[in-house]
Parts: C-alpha cells; sequence; structure tokens
C-alpha cells in the first residue's frame, strides 16, 4: 500500500526542491524516507540536478555541525578525506559520502572501536562523571562517579 502524502507536504517538497537535497526534506517533514521523497518528487516531475551539483564548504560544515563534530580541513572532492574531530573528542578521517551516511559519527561511538583509557576517562569527564574502573571493551561494566556524588555502572 502506497503512503499517502498530506497536501501541506506535497506543497513544501514543491517550494524546497530547488534549495534543499531531498535528505534534508525527508528530515524536515520527518514522516518521509529519503527513498519516498525521491519517488515522489519524480511522480511530480521535479528535476533539481541537485545531487550532480557538489555540496557547498557551508552545507559540508552544517553537516558536521549537526552531528557535533568540527571540522578541520576544507571540502574539496567527493574522494578526498576530510579531518574532523568527532564529538566524543577522537581525531579521524573520512570522506564526505561516508561521513553522511554514518548515523552515529566515528568508529568509537558507533560502539565498532574501542575507547583508549584517556578517551573514556575523558567521555565520563564530558558528561559530569568520573570513571573509577579500568576500560577494557564497549559491553564490559564501567563503575563511576555521577555529577550527584552517587557511585553506578555503566557500558559504553
Amino acid at each position: 500500500m502506497a503512503k499517502i502524502w498530506a497536501d501541506e507536504e506535497i506543497l513544501f517538497l514543491k517550494e524546497n526542491y530547488m534549495n534543499m537535497t531531498d535528505r534534508e526534506i525527508a528530515k524536515v517533514l520527518g514522516n518521509k524516507t529519503l527513498k519516498q521523497v525521491k519517488s515522489k518528487r519524480g511522480h511530480l516531475r521535479l528535476t533539481n540536478n541537485f545531487s550532480n551539483k557538489p555540496p557547498t564548504q557551508e552545507y559540508v560544515n552544517k553537516c558536521f555541525e549537526e552531528k557535533g563534530c568540527i571540522l578541520l580541513t576544507p571540502y574539496i572532492q567527493s574522494h578526498i578525506n576530510l579531518k574532523y574531530i568527532c564529538k566524543c573528542g577522537t581525531l579521524r578521517e573520512t570522506t564526505f559520502g561516508k561521513f553522511i551516511n554514518q548515523k552515529h559519527g566515528c568508529k568509537v561511538c558507533a560502539g565498532l572501536e574501542k575507547y583508549t583509557q584517556k578517551q573514556a576517562e575523558k567521555y565520563f569527564e564530558d558528561n559530569g562523571c568520573k570513571l573509577i574502573s579500568e576500560y577494557t571493551g564497549a559491553n564490559d561494566e564501567l563503575s563511576y562517579i555521577c555529577s550527584c556524588g552517587n557511585e553506578s555502572k555503566t557500558t559504553l
């Protein structure tokens, strides 16, 4: 069964398809997937060639900021790595295409790569807590002192 589009959603799509990416439109609408937006835009014959243009530096900066990251190098081309500091504090390199499709930022944030002891301590410190056990892996329980003074346990 096809998803029904409200008149307001179609109007928003028609008014914004030239200055927003399909991904941005889907995000604003909230209840539509990227695939649904592309399909509806195609059905309405709304072509924008936006996806064929390279992103602007401002757009790249905005994408990094939205994920809490700091971009360190300018965007040049899609296949050239960008250096950035992830929200967890790790220095990383990736292409813009890979970054934009990551849900959790870097591999550390996604739980695919182990923190170092220092990174784990910094994570707790940044959240007003103090790590009091040794970090050994993403699935291992850690003891910490909460900002309220209570001792507790969690995993990263």
